[in-house]
């Protein structure tokens, strides 16, 4: 959903009786709190992976309003026995192909100091059947 719709949910959020106040009722605004709130969901996810003894992850592709492709990639992690899926990131590879979107990924682990943790606890990794996505015998690290 685009965040220009924020100020209309705003307005039928207070049609509710719901107190929205009056400042940061703007797309600028969510855009602001959307990215504060994904930092925080990433550094979570990032500690949850440092504190597991094997992890996988998944990354699937979306297209954004532009036309940008955008590639998602999730943690799952388990916990005192429980399984948790976690967003780590979403972004721009250089293009949809296969070279580029391991180079994306590899950079995101990098970036976020997490390419030791992945190599040293990953056990599986899931992705759509897209042609770019399908191969054999390739190591992914």
């Amino acid at each position: 959903m685009s965040f220009r719709t924020y100020s209309t949910i705003c307005v039928l959020e207070e049609a509710k009786g719901l107190d929205v106040g009056v400042n940061y009722r703007n797309d600028k605004a969510v855009a602001s709190f959307t990215k504060a709130f994904a930092t925080v969901v990433q550094r979570t996810t990032v500690e949850k992976l440092k504190n597991t003894q094997f992890c996988s992850f998944t990354i699937d592709g979306s297209t954004d309003f532009t036309g940008d492709d955008l590639e998602n990639i999730y943690i799952r992690t388990v916990h005192s026995g429980r399984v948790e899926d976690t967003f780590l990131h979403i972004g721009c590879a250089e293009s949809g192909s296969s070279k580029h979107i391991h180079e994306h990924v590899k950079e995101v682990f990098a970036k976020l100091h997490i390419t030791d943790e992945m190599q040293s606890k990953l056990v599986g990794f899931t992705a759509d059947r897209a042609a770019n996505m399908q191969g054999i015998n390739k190591i992914l690290m």
